[in-house]
């Protein structure tokens, strides 16, 4: 405790804890008011109320009294008897408390009164306070926290206007850099960012200064924002940044820009950190154009061996975007199986990649490998108590990899969805649907529409006889409503008919009741000519749109590496030097023409050379589609936005 704060003499605090004792037994005879009245009293003279809030034992009575007290008392307190002190008592462990205490009573109960009190208040502080000292303390910044969230969770245009005046002098005033390197330092301009976003979305404004101001503080430096990235507390702040652009194309630096100025060749560096990678895992995670995934996947597809090995977490966001973009599937499916052929690998050699034999075996077993695929060795875990004595039998990572596979285009992944009904039910189908990760796998195996009606009925038929135990289950239980929905008719008798063994038991399970209304069990046991009815007209009506909902028709195979390298050839052009490609640091070396005329004949250091100036140039080309996208998305909104004022002007005039 501060030795220049004053002291709480013994007597008042064993008054106020009689007092408090008092008011916590009251009963209807009670005055409230008078006790009330007499506590402000004995907290008025001299500075009682702040050598209560710097005291251990005071603290905790005056935060009891608060809940108990009426909200003109709670306003004295929080206001007049401290004065401007909260500038500094922030910073103590126990008056912080007292403060959070205030701020909860007065946001709980919203009058204007409140209003006036927690505006004057936060005046105080942005005239007065010392951020750089409250920026260095866990108690202040927490405190801090507490009255931004009361001040955005206001509907008041005075209270929204306070707010981002503390948000901005907490940013202007405070060292970002030096402050986001502590954790509880970083969690409040996390939380800054978060508010303001919120306030953006909910046009309560019309600008991010705070997100502006850091991205500004951090981008100015290319190893800042790099040593940012490998810091455990700092990554996060980055991580909120990246965030925050991906949802916003409109800011000022989209995340096509952040990529290009501060991510581009450093993605395979960045995955190899323990910490970095949780970076580019949310710039992945935030793409949301075709270009800009495209040149994600460019980086880091040659590094997918060497994320096998403890970042698997990345090639499950790779995935994810690959699964919403379809034009980097064939090349993602062909990196995945090289990849995981290096890693299984004990001492791979520069030909190991290109055997076809070992690759095709890779692809055959991709399905059991990636479902019980081990991320890092075990060492490295953090073993929960409750898991010290068992091992997760299927892998998260693995199966979230999976999930997005049977998503893909049928004709690049055929041999996955083929290899799941291959699986042996006893040892993986059914525990399977039991795991919280591997049951979701099967959902999205029975719901991707690329995947072939047959093979999904013969997915159903092995599962035969095991409805009702799965569906006691709670992962199970999902897997057995998608069965249901994929079946065919004969198939959905036959479940029904499991599930109204065990309906007794379901009815007394929570998400056993959601089973037998999905499956519609008690109509099959009661009525079950209407149950065959409905399900025949459900049926009848999907044969009236053959055409459309034809799972089987897979797609025609898209044309083959070698056929589109030919294509490119008798249609590739000169490229011209583009002065803004240029600036992108692509296009600087142009390819020369062959010495010896029409010769086929070509060196291959020099051959190399040329293709990677091309893939250079398109690769900047891509990069150029992605910013440039976002611009026009940007331009666009400005358009319906003058169109919408206009209309309304117009309105008006009438």
């Amino acid at each position: 405790m501060d030795s220049s704060a004053p002291q709480l003499e013994p007597d008042k605090a064993s008054y106020l804890a009689r007092v408090c004792e008092d008011l916590e037994q009251r009963n209807e005879d009670t005055d409230v008011e008078l006790i009330a009245d007499a506590v402000l009293e004995e907290l008025a003279s001299g500075q009682t109320c702040i050598a209560a809030c710097v005291h251990r034992e005071g603290s905790s009575t005056l935060e009891r009294l608060i809940k108990l007290l009426p909200q003109s008392h709670v306003h004295r307190i929080f206001s007049e008897l401290t004065g401007g002190a909260w500038t500094w008592l922030l910073c103590n462990p126990y008056a912080s408390h007292v403060f959070d205490a205030c701020i909860r009573s007065i946001s709980d109960n919203q009058d204007r009164s409140g209003v006036s009190v927690m505006a004057e208040v936060s005046t105080k502080l942005v005239n007065e306070a010392d951020w750089p000292a409250l920026a260095q303390s866990n108690y202040a910044c927490q405190s801090l926290k507490h009255l931004l969230r009361a001040l955005n969770g206001q509907t008041d245009a005075k209270l929204e206007k306070m707010r981002r005046k503390v948000s901005n002098s907490i940013v202007q005033g405070c060292d970002c850099i030096q402050m986001s390197q502590l954790p509880f330092g970083s969690s409040l301009l996390q939380f800054i960012l978060q508010e303001e976003a919120h306030a953006v979305k909910a046009s309560y404004a019309q600008e991010a200064p705070c997100w502006k101001a850091l991205y500004s503080l951090f981008s100015s430096a290319a190893d800042d924002w790099d040593r940012a990235c490998k810091n455990q507390a700092q990554s996060r702040l980055i991580e909120e940044i990246v965030a925050i652009a991906a949802a916003n194309p409109d800011s000022t630096a989209p995340l096509a820009t952040i990529y290009s100025n501060l991510f581009r060749g450093k993605l395979a560096h960045l995955c190899a950190h323990p910490v970095a990678n949780f970076v580019v895992q949310r710039l992945i995670d935030g793409c949301s154009t075709g270009p800009l995934a495209s040149l994600l996947f460019a980086e880091l597809k040659e590094s997918i061996a060497q994320l096998f090995r403890g970042r698997a977490g990345v090639i499950a966001k790779l995935a994810k975007k690959a699964a919403q973009f379809p034009d980097i599937q064939r090349d993602f499916v062909r990196s995945l199986a090289k990849g995981l052929l290096l890693f299984q690998t004990v001492v791979p050699t520069a030909d190991t990649a290109s055997d076809e034999k070992a690759l095709a075996e890779v692809r055959s077993k991709l399905t059991p490998t990636l479902l019980r695929f081990k991320n890092a060795p075990k060492h490295t875990f953090k073993q929960r108590r409750h898991r010290d004595d068992q091992e997760q039998q299927f892998s998260p990572l693995g199966c979230g990899i999976l999930e997005c596979l049977v998503a893909f285009q049928y004709d690049l992944v055929k041999f996955v969805a083929k290899s799941f009904v291959e699986l042996d039910v006893e040892k993986d189908i059914v525990p399977m649907a039991k795991d919280n990760s591997a049951s979701r796998v099967l959902e999205q195996f029975l719901l991707s529409p690329s995947i072939t009606v047959k093979l999904k009925q013969q997915l159903i038929e092995k599962l035969r006889g095991r409805y009702g135990e799965l569906a006691l289950n709670q992962a199970a239980s999902h897997v057995v409503e998608k069965c249901y929905a994929a079946a065919e008719l004969s198939r959905k008798e036959v479940i029904a008919s499991e599930l109204s063994a065990v309906e007794p038991q379901l009815s007394n399970l929570r998400h056993g009741k959601f089973v037998l209304q999905t499956c519609r069990v008690l109509q099959y046991k009661q009525k079950k000519d209407d149950w065959l009815a409905a399900e025949e007209g459900v049926q009848k009506k999907k044969a009236l749109f053959d055409d459309i909902l034809n799972d089987d028709a897979v797609p025609p195979p898209a044309p083959t590496p070698a056929k589109e390298k030919q294509s490119s050839k008798q249609t590739s052009t000169p490229r011209a030097a583009d002065p803004t490609l240029s600036v992108l640091g692509f296009g600087k070396h142009e390819s020369k023409k062959r010495k010896g005329g029409d010769s086929d004949v070509e060196p291959a250091a020099k051959r190399q050379k040329t293709e990677d100036t091309e893939s250079n140039i398109a690769l900047s080309s891509t990069l150029m589609q992605a910013i440039s996208g976002s611009k026009d998305a940007k331009k666009d909104k400005k358009n319906k936005k003058d169109k919408k004022d206009k209309k309304k002007k117009d309105k008006k005039h009438e």
